[in-house]
Formats: structure tokens, sequence, C-alpha cells
């Protein structure tokens, strides 16, 4: 395992990844039944996306069956198994952590839709990384996504990540992004706390994000025009505060379907994404690049 690796598996986040069999199991759902389990219904335990795939099928109104997608940190491949249920489009997912691509593709098959959806484990900075089975060739991609990933990234890996996006997109082709991003808040600097969040429980590199300045021309330099940036971080300390209250009101369900250590390294990065967002100094930012 990479530094990496090591790196994201300190993210709560992605701590005993495993839970979602146990919501499955809540269900009534047995891996002796072979019962498919509807998207709509795996979307629930599966999408990291804070509006549960839907903003992403809006970004990309064209896609049809013929249509192949990549998707930039799959993670278990929710948004993908549902902006493809929506669209018939074919994604390949490329995830860091492999036992995380393993368990996104048995997902798909629970879901049955792993003839549209497939993820390939490995570093998507890495040229060398197949994306069989999909497409492989430069200008192969009629769009590609990356869901609240990039904020991993240590700045300066950034340019090969969307330099490679840019290279595989089709002319004409757009790249949607949810993402976080460093708010001026008067030039007040990050307290020692904000930068530990940041660091240790969110799984900031360096507890370093771009401004929205910095964004925009990182992607414009790679070649990307029409940068449409949308600042989203009213919705998204919103939607974070309830699901912090709702994880927190659910507390002895969640202990009985999971454990008490689940519940807990949930609680702490809910609680630390809630308090980043309401300092004023991290935003949320939903971004739609082209390629001329």
């Amino acid at each position: 395992m990479s530094d990496s690796q090591v790196d994201i598996k300190s993210m709560q986040l992605y701590c005993n990844i495993d839970r979602i069999w146990n919501e499955l199991r809540e269900l009534g759902w047995s891996n002796e039944s072979k019962e498919v389990i509807p998207v709509e219904t795996m979307n629930k335990f599966d999408c990291y996306d804070y509006s549960g795939g839907e903003d992403l099928t809006n970004a990309f109104p064209s896609l049809h069956e013929g249509s192949h997608v990549l998707d930039v940190g799959s993670g278990l491949g929710g948004p993908a198994r549902h902006l493809s249920s929506q669209t018939k489009c074919n994604v390949i997912g490329v995830e860091l952590q492999e036992d995380v691509a393993t368990l996104g593709n048995q997902l798909s098959q629970v879901c049955n839709i792993h003839d549209k959806v497939h993820i390939v484990a490995g570093d998507f900075t890495d040229p060398s990384v197949s994306l069989q089975p999909g497409p492989c060739q430069d200008s192969s991609y009629d769009a590609a996504f990356s869901i609240l990933v990039i904020l991993h990234i240590p700045m300066e890996a950034r340019v090969s990540l969307f330099k490679r996006c840019f290279e595989l997109l089709k002319p004409g082709g757009k790249l949607y992004i949810e993402d976080f991003f460093l708010q001026p808040c008067g030039g007040e600097l990050l307290t020692d706390e904000e930068v530990r969040l940041m660091k240790d429980e969110i799984s900031i590199p360096d507890a370093n994000l771009p401004t929205r300045e910095d964004y925009i021309s990182q992607v414009e330099s790679i070649g990307f025009s029409d940068v449409e940036f949308e600042d989203v971080t009213e919705a998204w300390t919103a939607f974070t505060s309830e699901r912090l209250g709702v994880w927190c009101e659910q507390r002895e369900r969640h202990e009985r379907v999971h454990n008490e250590a689940t519940w807990q390294s949930l609680h702490t990065f809910y609680s630390a994404v809630v308090t980043m967002f309401k300092s004023g100094k991290m935003g949320g930012v939903k971004l739609i690049l082209t390629k001329k």
C-alpha cells in the first residue's frame, strides 16, 4: 500500500467500509438470496454526493446508452451507478483504494448494473493504469466527473490529474467537479485546531485548499475553458449540519446495526466538516469545465 493510500485510510469516512453490508442485511437482504437491490435503494448507503447524484445527472443532460464517462476517485461507485441508471451511459471509475474498488464492483453486481459500471483500482494520475474495459485512448470519453475527491490530492499533484482528464475527454467533453475551496474570510488565518481538523479528520493534505481564483487559474492553464464555478457553501453547510444532527439522533440505531466504533468514527468526520464549513474559511463548489 502506498503512502497516499495509508493517508486516505486515516480518514474516518473510509473506516469500516463493510458497514454497507450491515445496512443491506437490515433491509432483509442476504448474499444467499441473490436479490437485486435497486440502485435508488443502494444510493442511500453508497453515495457520498451531497445531492444523492441528482446534481451530477443534471450536469450531463446529453448522455445516452452509447456514452462513455470517467469517474475520477469513484469510491464505492454510488454516483456512477446513479448516473448510469438515469442515462444508460457506461462508466469507468478509478479508485486509489483497492478494497474500496473491489467492494464497489461487488455492489454493482448486487444492483445488476455491472455491465455498465466498472471500477478500476489504481492511481488515476499514473498513465500506466489501464482503464479497461473502458476506452484507453486519448479523446475517448464524452464526460468525466469527480465527487469530493480532489480535496484529498496535494496541490502539486492536481496538475497531473486535470491534465489526464483533459487528454481523455473528447473535444466538447465536460468535467464536472464537486470539491472544497478556501474562502477569504477577511484574510483570517486558519487556527491550529482548524489545520488539525482539515489534515487529520478530513484528510486535506497540509490543510491546503485553493482559493476560487487559484482553482480557476489552474484548470484554465491545462486548457479547460468556459469554467463555471458555483459556490454552494450555504447549501452544503445546511446539508452537512442536518446529516450530523440525524446521525446523532439515530445513534442507538446505528450502534445496533453497526457498532459504537463505527458511529464514533463517522461522528468525528461529520463534525469536522460542519465545523470547517461554519468557520467561514472552507467553502463548497460545483464546477463544470469544458474541453474545446
